[in-house]
C-alpha cells in the first residue's frame, strides 16, 4: 500500500449536489473491471452532473467512498478540516 494514501476530514453544506453510483448498476464483476467504474466517473466529471459522488469502496464494497469534482460550481460549498497519513497495519500485506 503506498505511503502518500491521506485520510481527509470534509466538510459538506446541507443541500450540496450529491449523486450515487448504485452497485447493482455495476456489472457482477465490477472490482475486477478498473475501465468499467473509470468510464462512469470520467462521464461524471466531464457531465458536471454534481459536486460529489457516492460510489462503493472496491476493497469493501459495503463501505463508500466520495469523490468531488472539483469542476462543478457547488464544490466550493466542500471544505477540509485535519488530513493525516493513513497508516496500514503491514501485517494485512505480507504474502504467505
Amino acid at each position: 500500500m503506498p505511503d502518500s494514501f491521506r485520510l481527509l476530514q470534509v466538510f459538506a453544506a446541507d443541500g450540496i449536489s450529491l449523486e450515487t453510483v448504485d452497485p447493482a448498476s455495476l456489472s457482477p464483476d465490477w472490482r475486477l473491471k478498473p475501465k468499467e467504474t473509470q468510464e462512469i466517473g470520467n462521464r461524471w466529471l466531464k457531465e458536471r452532473r454534481s459536486a460529489l459522488l457516492l460510489v462503493p469502496a472496491a476493497p469493501c464494497p459495503e463501505s463508500w467512498n466520495f469523490v468531488l469534482n472539483p469542476l462543478h460550481p457547488d464544490a466550493s460549498q466542500v471544505t477540509f478540516g485535519w488530513n493525516k497519513q493513513l497508516q496500514f497495519d503491514k501485517r494485512l500485506f505480507q504474502a504467505k
